[in-house]
């Protein structure tokens, strides 16, 4: 399943304005991640060698959201 995203992420890469809707579910997963490995931190139910990857996914899934917002078709453009 980790194969499957990181195929999407780079197909993202090169096409996002064709693959905009895809974004969506990639800030998805990278929320997930992220989110849960720290909480899992957190709780003291995994290690702190953790956190620099979450940290990663996290920016990551703000950079999706940028890219999602700048690749917004322009009112009256054709689709």
């Amino acid at each position: 399943m980790g194969l499957a995203w990181q195929v999407l992420f780079v197909l993202i890469a090169r096409e996002p304005a064709r693959l905009r809707p895809a974004m969506l579910p990639a800030v998805l997963e990278k929320l997930a991640w992220g989110t849960g490995v720290l909480v899992l931190v957190w709780q003291g139910r995994a290690g702190t060698f953790f956190v620099p990857a979450a940290v990663i996914d996290l920016v990551l899934a703000t950079l999706f959201v940028i890219a999602w917002r700048k690749t917004a078709p322009e009112p009256g453009a054709p689709r």
